[in-house]
């Protein structure tokens, strides 16, 4: 993360945080996904080589399962095998949904701070693209998790996060616009005349400082 060899690669680390993401706040939601789902490669792992891009122009861009995916990502896939009234408990590979699990560990403040810290610059360490999002989901998956929350029902299946949600994806919507906005900035010529209140002006009276 700290080495890229190329604005390709470093697009594609961009990215991979903003899937990182998406995958914390589904974790934070307990939101049931379909294991039949498959989604483009690049969206969970980063693709190198030259051969690799001419490949793609080629060829249909490659597919993985979305339970992969996951996995791939450094998460766990909790899939759906608990008995119903209607049915048996039934094995792994033919549940029809699963949820994403997550290692403590990824949401630890240290882990944090290493990957989304840009340090390529001693004197002058800043924040990553994508970092504003990828802490919003990391405190929502912590929330997610806290002692004593009712986060499975009486037949152990994990409950969803329905109150939450609507707020949570608003929020979610809004940072990801304002990631969208970083990234243009960063990449425009002239973009430094550039402010707040020229995306929101909602805010400019309101006497802040856009």
């Amino acid at each position: 993360l700290r080495h890229l060899r190329g604005q390709q690669e470093s697009l594609q680390m961009q990215r991979g945080r903003l899937c990182l993401a998406v995958l914390l706040l589904f974790n934070g939601l307990r939101a049931p996904l379909p294991t039949s789902a498959d989604l483009p490669l690049h969206f969970f792992v980063a693709l190198e080589g030259k051969e690799v891009l001419q490949e793609r122009e080629t060829l249909p861009p490659p597919t993985v399962a979305l339970p992969d995916g996951v996995y791939s990502m450094g998460f766990v896939p909790l899939f759906h095998t608990m008995a119903t009234e209607t049915s048996a408990r039934t094995a792994p590979f033919t549940a029809g949904a699963f949820r994403i699990g997550i290692p403590q560990a990824m949401i630890e403040r240290a882990a944090l701070r290493d990957v989304l810290i840009d340090r390529r610059i001693p004197s002058a360490h800043r924040w990553r693209e994508g970092s504003l999002l990828v802490l919003f989901t990391a405190a929502v998956a912590q929330e997610s998790q806290r002692p004593g929350l009712a986060w499975h029902t009486q037949l152990g299946w994990m409950s969803q996060d329905h109150h939450g949600f609507a707020s949570l994806i608003c929020v979610f919507r809004f940072l990801t616009g304002l990631e969208f906005v970083s990234l243009w900035h960063g990449r425009q010529r002239g973009a430094a005349k550039t402010t707040l209140g020229d995306f929101l002006p909602f805010i400019v009276g309101s006497g802040s400082k856009a």
